[in-house]
């Protein structure tokens, strides 16, 4: 009789890596940066890129440089693999070129504009003095100020351009709005003369208008003007900028220089034309008021044209008589003007 034989057989069942999980440095580069995958397991590992396998990747760290979805996977000793990891999606972008800029001008007055234009259609930050101005992204930009403006370019987050060239743009003042100023009453007598004014810094200059034409050769902080229209001024400084226009003065002229007297006066203390007063309109000033009687005698005078005669001389009431009267007066070009007339004094 033959006795069966038992054989034992030993079956060794081998663990599986866990799934490895991957961390990054960053997600987003540039073309010629890499980013720096690592693996949770130390060893066994194996990358893939876009699910296809990776030659030679079998660190526990990869450095990938392009766009894709990375994974890895990890076997041990035994033969026995892990699941594959979850992806890693890798942006690379471009860098921009540096852009060039372009501006219509560079030197203009307050209230202008200078337009600059990066050369790259997207992604443009624009600068001015090297600090960031906020909300300026758009290709082109509207420089109201002085200063030294830049843009940069950026395809993403990270991939940014070096900055372009300097372009300085230097805006220079415009006078202060001129304010005329009249010597006197705006409504003159023919022959009078208005001298209007404005104040002039050093350096300025200044051109007159009347009726929004220009007066030729009027180029002095103060004009003389004796004839009816509306008058403004504007300054320039030496960079050639124009300030506004100035206030509008109308001068008018309302009335022509002349000496008159009344024919008669009454002098009977009525209070009612009691006194006889040298009527000059239009003249500057007056020079003398005289009257004298019919023998030639000098009863009254006076040089302030509120001051009239009341028909007395030293005090006593003249008769009711002719007298004959001297008026001299200055009119607004300087010159004298003398006339000569005679009034009835009745009581």
């Amino acid at each position: 009789m033959f006795q069966a034989m038992e054989k034992k057989l030993t079956v060794t069942v081998n663990p599986i890596p866990t799934t490895p999980v991957i961390t990054a440095d960053k997600t987003t580069i540039c073309i010629g940066d890499s980013a720096l995958l690592t693996s949770s397991n130390a060893s066994g590992n194996q990358w893939y890129k876009d699910a296809i396998l990776i030659p030679n990747a079998n660190q526990t760290s990869y450095k990938a440089s392009s766009s894709g979805n990375y994974s890895v996977k990890t076997t041990n000793g035994t033969g026995c693999s892990s699941a594959i990891s979850a992806n890693v999606t890798i942006q690379a972008s471009l860098i921009p070129t540096i852009p060039i800029v372009t501006v219509d001008k560079q030197l203009f007055c307050a209230g202008d504009v200078g337009n600059l234009s990066s050369s790259n259609a997207t992604g443009n930050q624009w600068y001015k003095d090297g600090q960031v101005i906020v909300g300026a992204t758009l290709q082109t930009y509207k420089a109201l100020t002085t200063g030294t403006y830049t843009v940069r370019s950026s395809s993403s987050v990270v991939c940014i351009s070096p900055f372009s060239m300097g372009t300085v743009i230097t805006v220079n003042p415009v006078p202060l709005t001129p304010n005329i100023v009249a010597d006197g009453k705006l409504k003159i007598c023919k022959d009078e003369n208005r001298k209007l004014s404005v104040s002039l810094a050093q350096g300025n200059t200044i051109q007159w208008f009347k009726n929004n034409i220009l007066i030729t050769g009027a180029i002095t902080e103060s004009i003389l003007v004796n004839e009816t229209g509306t008058y403004t001024s504007k300054i320039s400084n030496a960079s050639g900028c124009i300030s506004n226009v100035s206030n509008a003065v109308l001068v008018e002229v309302v009335c022509t220089t002349a000496i008159m007297m009344p024919d008669v006066f009454t002098p009977n203390g009525d209070g009612y034309n009691d006194k006889v007063f040298a009527i000059i309109p239009g003249l500057k000033y007056l020079r003398t008021f005289e009257v004298y009687n019919r023998f030639g005698n000098k009863v009254f005078n006076t040089a302030d044209a509120s001051i009239g005669w009341d028909g007395t001389f030293k005090g006593k009431p003249q008769p009711s008589e002719a007298y004959i009267w001297v008026i001299e007066g200055v009119d607004g070009k300087g010159e004298i003007v003398k006339k000569t007339g005679t009034i009835s004094l009745i009581r």
